[in-house]
């Protein structure tokens, strides 16, 4: 299967909301790609938040 190129983000929305075989799973990579990316940020953010929660443990 082929996907096809889409210049918009509204194009593209349009696409999937047809709901074919094709478009749902080029919208699960697409998701897939984001989850991703926001995994590692999750994984910082977590980070300093423990670190400001020891910090103002021991310095309180």
């Amino acid at each position: 299967m082929s996907t096809p190129t889409h210049r918009t983000e509204e194009e593209r929305a349009a696409w999937w909301a047809t709901l074919a075989p094709d478009a749902l799973e080029d919208e699960i990579r697409e998701n897939l790609r984001a989850e991703r990316r926001l995994v590692p940020i999750a994984l910082v953010a977590g980070a300093l938040t423990g670190v400001v929660l020891l910090l103002r443990a021991f310095v309180a």
